[in-house]
């Protein structure tokens, strides 16, 4: 369970901006939410996959039944290593990015090698959550 002192709650509403960091043109996951109703694309910056360093992510947000972006959600970000059984001291903030259903998670602090979770709710007309997993060198 993530404590609250992990916890970081950025909204995503009508603060829309383009990013100033550059990300790959092709996601190095995709997953579906853990209900199915979304399904999300996952990039990385500075590198992909993820490195020992201070990481932006980008989140494309579909819904599932038909590929339609998925615009005005809040998204809840927070890195967890589950074998040391705690997230990270840096709380990353979240961004709505001007293209619609496109989300920025920066300031990820991936101070240690291992393996990492970024446990992710994401609220709006229909609730759900996906945890992106991935291994740090």
């Amino acid at each position: 369970m993530v404590t609250g002192a992990f916890l970081a709650l950025a909204a995503c509403g009508s603060s829309s901006a383009p990013s100033p960091i550059s990300f790959p043109q092709a996601p190095f996951q995709t997953l579906q939410s853990k209900d199915g109703v979304y399904t999300v694309d996952v990039y990385s910056s500075p590198a992909q996959p993820p490195i020992r360093a201070v990481c932006a992510f980008k989140y494309d947000v579909r819904f599932s039944d038909g590929g339609a972006p998925a615009p005005n959600l809040d998204v809840t970000v927070v890195p967890w290593m589950p074998a040391m059984n705690h997230g990270v001291s840096i709380a990353p903030t979240t961004k709505a990015l001007s293209t619609p259903g496109s989300y920025e998670i920066d300031d990820v602090y991936l101070g240690m090698a291992g393996e990492y979770e970024l446990e992710s709710s994401i609220a709006g007309t229909v609730p759900d959550s996906v945890a992106p997993t991935f291994s740090v060198n």
